[in-house]
């Protein structure tokens, strides 16, 4: 595994859940359509949540390079697509039955789940293509 790809991949991934959840992008109506106020982010868990949120993504990070290790790919593109499986096939479709039985609005459940589907082919990418 090259650590390096790996540091990467989680810092780009934790920049991209940052404007992903910002106010400039979905954080507005995911702030609205969860119930969350303003006052909500600015607690003193706050800094904890992001730490817990960067092992998370780690811990992603870790297992897609070790699925592209296995499949053997090399390239930005194979990278990429194993990193969509993932996203597609695990994060969303686990994600999927929680949004339907909470009765979450449909368009909720594009910004939720597109975050790790988007995340995970980003860093799917950056993996493959630094060998």
């Amino acid at each position: 595994m090259n650590w390096i790809a790996i540091v990467i991949a989680v810092v780009v991934n934790s920049i991209l859940g940052s404007l992903w959840f910002s106010q400039m992008v979905f954080g507005k109506k995911w702030m609205e359509w969860e119930g969350h106020t303003q006052q909500m982010g600015q607690g003193a868990n706050v800094g904890l949540y992001i730490a817990l949120s960067v092992v998370a993504s780690a811990i992603s990070a870790l297992t897609l390079a070790w699925f592209i290790d296995r499949t053997g790919t090399t390239t930005l593109a194979g990278g990429a697509i194993i990193g969509l499986y993932a996203g597609v096939g695990f994060a969303a479709t686990a994600m999927f039955a929680d949004h339907l039985f909470n009765n979450r609005r449909g368009m909720l459940f594009l910004i939720v789940a597109g975050y790790p589907v988007i995340g995970l082919t980003v860093m799917g990418a950056i993996l493959g293509a630094i060998r």
